[in-house]
């Protein structure tokens, strides 16, 4: 190579170096983002963690002046999600919006997993609480709780339940359900908790924990019957529909969602992130409209995100090793 040659790979190193020192820098991170921004969303369309994504994404995009595009990547308890994004670009450019499944469930159900759940991500901030209800098929006869624990007591095994998965939230509410009553039941696992609940709907399937938003029509139409919810108190939209802890004390289940980035974003983008999200998912419309599906908003900072992810970490995984599940 000739000293010309020489020199010009030189300064192409010294140009490529200040810009990767300029993309991590303030002033980057004030430009950010630089193209359209990628949300995954460990769900199918259409259900209610889909919907809430949609929401912020719309209204992420009119702040930052770049589409924030919506992209499902379903199954394998939002793993699937989590390793795409674990995999991303560390330039706040791929985004995961999904509930904890990923990151607290499924380790301890997965014999392997593509990431770290507690290493390979960078918080940006919780979204909202996702709170439960337990539904049946009318075809099971079942009015109430009560009766659902009776009649499963008659057919010990043999009332089938849906879930979105091994070591989902569904299905984990369930299990609590049975260790508390003492009851048996059938577990149907999903790939997503809309394919399972679809099911209830169709009555192949008699009973599930759904998001309180995915059922309220059909709860009115009389499709599928509410007999208890999961959270300690009871959810504004279902009127009448008592906490399972009235009838089991001391039950209590809820999920939540998040926004989480690769590691090794820039602290400046995700400052910046976590300040706009927590705007947007406070804002009167989105939260009024989360509220009618039964998602809670509730947002904080990266470090009680992170903070947040550990304690289910080890609270999930002694509950999942109690009942049998854990693999790891």
């Amino acid at each position: 190579m000739g000293k010309r040659n020489v020199h010009l790979a030189l300064a192409c190193l010294r140009a490529g170096a200040l810009a990767l020192a300029f993309a991590q820098s303030p002033a980057a991170a004030a430009d950010y983002p630089l193209r359209p921004v990628s949300l995954l969303v460990a769900s199918t369309p259409g259900g209610s963690t889909d919907t809430a994504a949609r929401l912020l994404a719309e209204r992420m995009s009119q702040v930052f002046g770049k589409r924030f595009v919506v992209e499902n990547r379903p199954g394998a308890n939002g793993t699937i999600s989590a390793a795409a994004l674990a995999r991303a670009p560390a330039d706040g450019h791929t985004l995961l919006f999904s509930s904890n499944q990923a990151f607290t469930l499924a380790p301890h159900v997965m014999k392997t997993l593509p990431y770290d759940p507690l290493a390979d991500f960078a918080p940006v901030t919780q979204g909202c609480v996702i709170q439960l209800v337990l539904v049946a098929h009318p075809s099971l006869g079942a009015a109430t709780l009560a009766e659902f624990i009776a009649a499963a007591r008659k057919a010990p095994g043999r009332i089938q339940y849906a879930s979105g998965g091994e070591g989902s939230d569904h299905h984990l509410a369930m299990e609590l359900l049975q260790i508390g009553t003492g009851i048996r039941l059938d577990h149907v696992p999903y790939k997503a908790g809309p394919l399972g609940y679809a099911d209830v709907l169709g009555g192949h399937v008699m009973a599930m924990f759904i998001v309180p938003g995915t059922a309220a029509r059909h709860v009115k139409e009389g499709r599928v019957v509410a007999l208890g919810v999961a959270s300690a108190r009871p959810i504004d939209t279902y009127p009448g529909v008592p906490p399972i802890s009235s009838v089991l004390p001391g039950y209590e289940f809820e999920a939540w969602l998040g926004l989480n980035a690769p590691r090794g974003t820039p602290p400046e983008v995700i400052a910046r992130l976590n300040a706009e999200a927590r705007a947007a998912l406070a804002s009167p419309e989105i939260a009024a409209k989360m509220t009618s599906m039964g998602l809670v908003p509730r947002t904080g900072t990266p470090e009680e995100l992170a903070a947040l992810v550990q304690s289910d970490h080890r609270k999930y995984g002694k509950l999942i090793r109690e009942i049998g599940l854990a693999t790891r």
